[in-house]
């Protein structure tokens, strides 16, 4: 009956609303809806190991628990990895999962990356996967926007060797075999082969292929053989399969009884099983002391060999112990001792008994012993150091570019610097609002020093701070010093008749007094990171810093011209005179016209400093007071206490004799004009002199010290403790002390001995 039917419908809406209501639901979609984040670099070459930065900016209102890296394309391996802070992480090659921690409103997360691109083919750009979740397991994972995509150009050099897998023998006679192996890339085929690892003999064919395949033949039945696959790419790297064997078959038997013959066959057994490694140690927090590690390796045949790396296995030590040498399980423990703050990629390798070889994950060991500490600077041009005032002040020229070099402790991973530019003096009683610009400098393996390139389009007065950051995600701020940049030279029309047309393609041609010929020839600006014409702006507008030596300008356009008088400089020195150009003086004859040489032209005469400088300004720039010596003057020098050779130096030592104390690195540019003034001075039982280097070991200053054959005392002050609480701001810094120890007088840059003398005596 319907009436039934109603029933039975409305019992089951019923039983559904109940269900709604009591049953808990779980949210759709995920609750993250908003990030950013960037990608750099951009662009990369083939063939190439590039060290990535990813930023992940938190831009919604809740915190993210997890976050994931995707590689754009299989061109792109993950290497290495370094995420600072306290997350849980772990990679692979095409991917890195980090979790158990937070990233809450507004904060950033920085992620440092290894990538290897090793083909050869260019791609177009393509974005990397980066997704965020505030679930601790990922759950409904949000895609970041932003700038996420990176290129492959073409360029790079294939160092890459090709990798060798599925080695197999089959197909065994008396007197033959085949040998089958697989690449990754095109390669050549060769195969090495004797009854010894020392083999002998060789079978090749240079056709390129992945797939491989080559017979040995002429072969003794019922004989050990050894083998070892090669193939060689198109940029000669060659990769290696490691030492093999196989047995090759018994000869055929024959008896009388009956007419069968009886053929053995014995084949490869390929142990194709390599090690596993575990970690017992955790890297999940930082090191303050020297570590320990230790782990496991098993494999089915036992272990022959387990070594470590602390560079991402570019160089390999054995383990300091193993437990159960060649067993197929075995514990390995290994001390890394005089480690330097820092990020340190930990690789483990190990070789089982039958000659495979595994290498671990890679596991960044965070050894944080201080906070960063950066050092003083020196700027550059090419191969032109630029002087520092008294004060430690630059002084520079707007449009021209510096190189920025400095060194650090405590182990960061990244260097910044940051300048500020801001109008001198008041208006309406309110300090005005400053600019601020960043650079990021970059670190070189080999020296450790960090170094970047810092300009300046406008004039003005700058101050320059530094800011580091290290694996443990310690940050740091400290004062670099002020720079002082001048406006740019200008070239000026000679009369109201003159149009900016006859003034176009304005160029500065720099004449240079050779020492050795006593000619004047044409300056060689590319050495100095400049170019020789000078290349006049379409303001009419130009940059120069000229080193010393001796020189005269001529700034010519195609009407127009001028010429400088002769003029030297001791030091390097920015140029903005501002040169008036005059109409070139030509002598008619007839219908001909001829342009009269130099010596009839007008000669400017040059000033190499302009005195104009923002009104603002109520202080000249040239008359700045070193904010070192106004903190240090008159106050008793900071405590310290230094090694050198066994003896212990502090700062009472030298009571009772003036002291100059003179700080700089072996690596300066003047760092042996310096000392040898200093080692001549020190012969003088009067003073002493100190020669002290900051955030060097005291083994490198030592040997520093004994090939210079110095015998100045030299201290290393290697964690920068004594030389930052100074306050320094560029090197070489002298700071003169009278006999109960009281700071009297502090100057900056290369010193000779008589002026050490004057401040001491």
């Amino acid at each position: 009956m319907p009436w039934k039917k109603l029933v039975v419908v409305s019992s089951w809406l019923l039983v559904i609303l109940f269900s709604l209501f009591l049953i808990p639901t779980k949210q759709v979609g995920a609750t993250v809806s908003a990030c950013t984040a960037t990608v750099s670099p951009s662009s990369v070459t083939t063939y190439s190991s590039n060290s990535f930065t990813i930023s992940v900016e938190n831009t919604d209102s809740v915190a993210y628990s997890w976050i994931r890296l995707t590689i754009p394309s299989s061109n792109f391996t993950i290497v290495g990895a370094s995420v600072p802070g306290a997350w849980s992480w772990s990679s692979s090659e095409s991917e890195i999962v980090m979790q158990n921690s937070t990233l809450s409103q507004g904060s950033t997360q920085n992620v440092n990356l290894t990538v290897e691109v090793r083909g050869g083919t260019a791609a177009a750009s393509a974005n990397w996967t980066i997704q965020v979740s505030d679930d601790v397991d990922g759950a409904s994972p949000f895609n970041c926007s932003g700038t996420l995509g990176t290129e492959i150009t073409s360029g790079g050099t294939d160092s890459y060797a090709p990798v060798i897998s599925s080695v197999a023998v089959s197909d065994v006679s008396q007197t033959s075999v085949k040998v089958t192996w697989t690449t990754d890339e095109n390669a050549n085929s060769v195969v090495e082969y004797g009854t010894t690892d020392s083999y002998g003999a060789t079978k090749s064919d240079t056709t390129m292929t992945t797939s491989h395949s080559l017979t040995l033949d002429g072969l003794s039945s019922n004989t050990t053989y050894h083998f070892n696959a090669k193939s060689t790419d198109s940029g000669g790297n060659t990769g290696e399969s490691g030492d093999y064997t196989f047995v090759s078959s018994k000869a055929s038997t024959t008896t009388t009884v009956t007419t069968t013959t009886t053929t053995t066959v014995t084949k490869l057994v390929e142990d194709t099983e390599k090690p596993g490694i575990s970690f017992t140690t955790k890297f999940d927090k930082p090191f303050s002391a020297t570590p320990e590690i230790s782990g496991k390796v098993t494999d089915n045949q036992g272990v022959a060999d387990v070594e470590y790396s602390i560079d991402g296995g570019a160089n390999y030590l054995p383990v300091d112990d193993l437990s159960n040498p060649r067993a197929k399980s075995t514990n390995f423990q290994f001390t890394i001792i005089s480690l330097l703050d820092g990020n340190y990629k930990i690789r483990i390798r190990a070789t089982d008994l039958t000659g495979n070889v595994e290498t671990s994950a890679e596991k960044i060991l965070v050894f944080d012993r201080l906070p960063p500490r950066v050092g003083g600077a020196v700027y550059t041009m090419g191969s032109q150091a630029l002087q520092v005032r008294e004060d430690g002040s630059l002084v520079t020229i707007a449009g021209l570019d510096q190189k920025v070099t400095l060194a650090a402790v405590g182990g960061p991973t990244s260097v910044d610097v940051i300048s500020r530019i801001g109008q001198i003096g008041l208006i309406n009683d309110k300090t005005l609002a400053s600019e601020s610009q960043l650079f990021s400098l970059t670190k070189n393996p080999d020296t450790g020093l960090w170094s970047g390139t810092v300009s300046f389009a406008d004039p003005g007065n700058y101050s320059l701070q530094t800011r580091a950051i290290d694996g443990a995600g310690n940050e740091t701020e400290g004062e670099l010093g002020k720079v002082f940049v001048l406006e740019k030279g200008r070239i000026l029309l000679g009369s109201p008749s003159q149009s900016l047309g006859e003034a176009r393609g304005i160029e500065i041609y720099i004449y240079y007094l050779e020492p050795t010929t006593q000619q004047f020839t044409l300056w060689d600006a590319r050495a100095f990171a400049q170019e020789n014409p000078v290349k006049v702006d379409s303001n009419l507008n130009y940059s120069l810093i000229l080193p010393a030596g001796k020189y005269y300008l001529k700034v010519i356009s195609d009407k127009l011209q001028v010429t400088s008088q002769i003029f030297t400089f001791t030091e390097a020195t920015p140029i903005n005179t501002n040169f008036e150009l005059q109409g070139l003086k030509r002598l008619r004859i007839g219908r001909f016209s001829f342009v009269l040489p130099d010596i009839f032209q007008p000669e400017v005469e040059i000033s190499p400093i302009s005195e104009a400088w923002p009104s603002q300004d109520s202080v000249s720039p040239m008359r700045q007071t070193s904010s070192m010596a106004e903190e240090l003057t008159g106050k008793e020098i900071s405590y310290f206490s230094l090694v050198s050779e066994g003896l212990t130096y502090d700062s009472f030592y030298f009571r009772g004799k003036s002291t100059v104390f003179t700080f700089l690195n072996t690596w300066l540019p003047s760092a042996s004009e310096q000392i040898s003034i200093l080692d001549e001075l020190s012969k003088d039982t009067k003073v002493n002199v100190v020669v002290v280097v900051p955030q060097e070991s005291e083994s490198k200053v030592d040997i520093y010290r004994k090939l210079g054959g110095y015998e100045v005392l030299m201290l290393a002050d290697p964690d920068g403790v004594f030389f930052g609480e100074l306050g320094i701001p560029a090197l070489p810094a002298h700071i003169f002390v009278d006999r109960k120890g009281v700071v009297e007088d502090t100057i900056v840059g290369v010193i000779g001995e008589e002026e050490i003398l004057e401040k001491i005596l």
